[in-house]
């Protein structure tokens, strides 16, 4: 009984021992032996510390930025930062976004505490900012200076304020990339609208070709009908349509595909490749 009883005794122990050991653990997986949450006030001394190292603020003569952090999924910490010739403040926010979306240069938002302290640990030039713009540390959220979407709201406004600054630290491919209002994908709708307007007016000179060729036919002896159809297939080969799409177009407007087919081989028949 008593061998039982002291049996029982160390298990007690035991689980005890091992309790304590597991509440220790789990506590240092939230108090962190990695990084631990600062108070808005700590975080306001480091942010004060590096702001002063990084390019953009330390060589423009004049920037609003509000500085926004996610520290957990309820709570968020905002901080402005002003610079005025050389003088530079930075301080704590009540408000989201500072001043407002409308007064605030720049809204720069860091979904975690990590990311921000990765760039206060170790300073980004610009040109590494940039590249990690797209939420690999940070977003840029709309402000009195940037849209939705990163595009700037006054590219030539942002060139009188900023453009000095960009051209010292980017390339200047980069710089140009930035200031011009004209986006990639801009670019690219407009050659496509471009190329959809061109197609159209193809298209609606083709209709116009056969409306007023049809009405010739119905007034017309064989004779010139058979000019009208030569004329109108020379024509639409200058023009660099296909033959077959030609033919096809004819076809559906009434004119018979063997006269169609026949005129048009006397025509390619005539011509004769250029020999060098």
């Amino acid at each position: 009984m008593e061998r039982a009883k002291t049996i029982m005794a160390w298990e007690i122990l035991f689980i005890a021992v091992f309790a304590t050991l597991l509440v220790m653990d789990s506590a240092d997986d939230f108090t962190g032996r990695a990084v631990l949450s600062p108070t808005s006030e700590d975080l306001l001394t480091q942010i004060e510390a590096a702001v002063p190292k990084f390019d953009f603020i330390k060589d423009a003569d004049e920037a609003s930025v509000c500085l926004v952090v996610s520290m957990d999924q309820t709570t968020k910490y905002s901080y402005e930062i002003i610079k005025i010739g050389e003088a530079l403040a930075v301080t704590s926010s009540s408000s989201l976004y500072c001043k407002g979306q409308d007064k605030e240069d720049f809204i720069v938002f860091y979904p975690s505490y990590e990311k921000l302290k990765e760039q206060l640990d170790s300073v980004p030039t610009l040109s590494q900012l940039k590249t990690t713009s797209d939420g690999t540390n940070f977003y840029l959220y709309p402000s009195k200076q940037v849209l939705l979407g990163s595009t700037l709201a006054n590219p030539k406004e942002f060139n009188e304020k900023f453009g000095d600054v960009l051209r010292k630290h980017l390339k200047s491919s980069d710089v140009q990339a930035i200031l011009n209002p004209k986006t990639a994908e801009e670019r690219e709708a407009a050659s496509v609208a471009s190329y959809i307007f061109y197609f159209i007016t193809g298209i609606v000179v083709l209709v116009i070709f056969i409306s007023v060729l049809i009405f010739t036919r119905a007034k017309k002896p064989e004779i010139e009908e058979d000019l009208e159809l030569t004329a109108y297939l020379k024509s639409a080969l200058a023009q660099g349509y296909e033959e077959e799409q030609i033919v096809q177009t004819l076809v559906q407007s009434g004119w018979p595909e063997q006269k169609v087919r026949q005129v048009l081989g006397s025509i390619t028949s005539q011509t004769v490749p250029m020999t060098a």
